[in-house]
């Protein structure tokens, strides 16, 4: 790969520290997995444990009771403490366990080294910090191919490291790294780890920049005070670029709005978690139908199911609560009963019928990063005018396929409506606002409809960036095109509203359509006009990747990170401010193009795998569950 030009910059950093296991490759799930299971077999040898089995079984109490905290090594160390093992088995079981071997199926991740080659091109000082036995650790690296990336690279020996909130040992490490690197000050370091309790928590008691990477098994171990709360996080190595160039620039955090609903919004507030920006989610809250609509009807309460799934998306809570808020029941009168929305619904009466204390509260339990908003706190329902002259009422009927006409137009049967006022203070203060994807009527134009919001992106100083869908939607855009989605949009919008469009421009090998869909593909026009600003790539994944939810029909999803990846290019051009207006040929003289990024360079998300749990969050999140379900049987009973 060619160097990069060395770019003039301010002298904030100078120099950018890593961690080698699960940040620059995926060591729980080769390594770590493989060294664990051997360590488990000799423990059943020196007669610990009758079977195997029975090991893990004991692993997995620890981690439940202490999580990722304390490491294998203290689990080995309790069974001698209580008599399991003596002082001679522990050492072979510890020497089994560190015993690494290192074939052809460890390497990087994709973007790792091409991420180093574009640091040391921009004139960082670059080191790597290691635990471990000195000519295992250096196998490790030759056989990652990570030798020459580094300036210098410190190892230490094992548990230098580690500690449980304790960093006494990690401090002078990490200034002895400084000092090999020629900084002079530890506050023109970054550490880039991923263990708060740890390395990240000493380089921020020495005033380092700290970047949290999340994957592997530390990914869900939650900070326990403002020293453990890293200050920058990411999945993927490659966001370490606009990270820094953040740290660089001491630009401020980019704001950024997201409007919408469905599955659509879901999917890119996943991909922008890890974004360094503050993020709100402005959601649709019109829907009828499956259990939200149960609850709307029965309850009386604003639909949960479109809030529920931007929250879970935008968590950083334990997976578990992920998973129970997710839960769907599957038999009997309850089929189909999503507990997250029973919560949203009990915490709507424990807070008085208040919905947005209700969210709030979730928000918190759930830890999210950002904050989720409905568009307003009014009922009413979404109506549709139809080419022949008829009206159809209900969010659910405005998007079935079996209506007598095409749709001519959208509207709310509530004059009296208005929009939540947190969510018009953060479209003003917006740098970014983005129209997800989604229901084209039912999730976008919909949120467009409230009073007050399409005012407030009017007034807005921030770019309007529509991202589209990928194809059309039996029932609401059938035979429009990309162009024709745009006009009509402009109807509810304002002409010329939109500076930006991201569009896919990529056809998939085989189309999944069962209704009349067509893919929604940018035309020559669009690609030869000022206004609005075309950004263009592959932007959707396989579908054998997503499983369908209940009583949904398939189609072709975006992919966050792709998206993500044609939005950053936005993002930098706003924030950086070169633009004297929005326009193809402003954007195009001054942009400065990132390395594309090839699907196959995608980084695997973090492992499926059981994570430690928060205590006071799962005793709370069982807690409100209980209310939940004993609230729902209330009332099925009295009706």
């Amino acid at each position: 790969m060619p160097k990069l030009k060395t770019k003039r910059r301010s002298k904030n950093v100078d120099a950018i520290v890593f961690t080698l296991d699960d940040v620059l490759y995926d060591h729980t799930g080769t390594l770590n997995s493989l060294a664990v299971d051997r360590a488990l077999e000799q423990l059943v040898e020196e007669g610990a444990f009758n079977s195997q089995e029975q090991a893990k079984d004991a692993l997995r109490r620890f981690r439940h009771a202490f999580g990722y905290r304390k490491n294998f090594p203290r689990f080995v160390d309790d069974l001698m403490v209580e008599g399991q093992l003596s002082v001679e088995a522990e050492l072979r079981v510890l020497n089994v366990y560190n015993n690494s071997s290192f074939g052809p199926e460890i390497q990087p991740f994709p973007s790792t080294i091409p991420t180093l080659e574009t640091l040391k091109a921009q004139g960082y000082k670059l080191g790597l910090l290691c635990s471990g036995t000195t000519s295992v650790i250096w196998d490790k690296i030759h056989t990652l191919g990570l030798a020459a990336c580094f300036d210098h690279v410190l190892i230490v020996p094992t548990g230098n490291l580690s500690g449980d909130g304790n960093t006494s040992k990690v401090i002078p490490v990490l200034k002895a790294m400084a000092k090999h690197l020629s900084v002079s000050t530890t506050s023109r370091v970054v550490l880039v780890g991923k263990r708060v309790f740890a390395e990240l928590k000493a380089a921020k008691q020495l005033g380092m920049v700290t970047v949290r990477m999340m994957y592997g098994k530390y990914a869900k171990t939650m900070p326990a005070d403002d020293l453990e709360e890293p200050d920058f996080q990411m999945s993927n190595i490659r966001q370490l670029v606009p990270i820094l160039t953040l740290v660089e620039e001491r630009r401020p955090r980019p704001h950024i709005v997201a409007l919408g609903g469905g599955t659509g919004l879901a999917v890119l507030l996943k991909a922008l978690r890890d974004y360094p920006a503050d993020l709100t989610a402005i959601v649709t809250v019109f829907d009828s139908g499956r259990h939200s609509g149960t609850l709307r009807k029965s309850l009386g309460i604003l639909p949960p199911g479109d809030i529920r799934n931007c929250l879970v998306a935008l968590s950083d809570s334990d997976q578990l609560l992920n998973q129970l808020m997710n839960f769907r029941f599957q038999d009997n009168y309850l089929e189909g009963a999503s507990l997250g929305n029973l919560l949203l619904a009990a915490l709507t009466e424990i807070h008085d019928g208040s919905f947005d204390k209700a969210v709030a509260s979730i928000s918190e339990i759930l830890n999210i990063r950002g904050q989720v908003l409905p568009a307003t706190l009014d009922q009413s329902e979404l109506c549709a005018r139809l080419e022949d002259g008829s009206v159809v009422v209900s969010e659910v009927n405005v998007r079935s396929p079996d209506k007598s006409a095409p749709i001519e137009s959208v509207f709310l049967d509530n004059d009296d409506v208005t929009a939540y006022p947190a969510a018009i203070e953060a479209i003003n203060q917006a740098d970014i606002i983005l129209i997800s994807p989604g229901g084209f009527y039912t999730s976008i134009i919909s949120t467009l409809l409230v009073p007050g919001i399409k005012e407030a992106i009017a007034k807005s100083s921030g770019a309007v960036v529509y991202i589209s869908n990928v194809a059309t939607q039996n029932g609401q855009s059938d035979g429009y095109t990309l162009p024709q989605t745009l006009e009509i949009l402009s109807k509810y919008l304002g002409p010329d509203a939109i500076d930006y469009v991201i569009a896919n421009n990529a056809v998939p090998a085989s189309l999944p359509f069962q209704h009349g869909e067509t893919l929604l593909l940018p035309t020559p026009e669009m690609e030869a006009a000022e206004r609005p600003i075309l950004v263009q790539g592959r932007a959707f994944s396989d579908m054998s990747a997503f499983e369908v939810e209940w009583k949904k029909v398939p189609m072709i999803k975006h992919n966050g990170e792709m998206v993500l990846s044609m939005l950053y290019r936005i993002i930098e051009k706003e924030m950086e401010g070169s633009m004297t207006e929005r326009t193809k040929t402003q954007y195009t003289q001054s942009h400065k193009p990132l390395r594309r990024t090839s699907s196959r360079e995608l980084e695997v998300k973090s492992l499926n795998q059981p994570a430690p749990t928060s205590v006071k969050l799962w005793t709370i999140g069982i807690g409100i569950a209980a209310v939940a379900l004993a609230f729902a049987a209330g009332r099925r009973h009295a009706v």
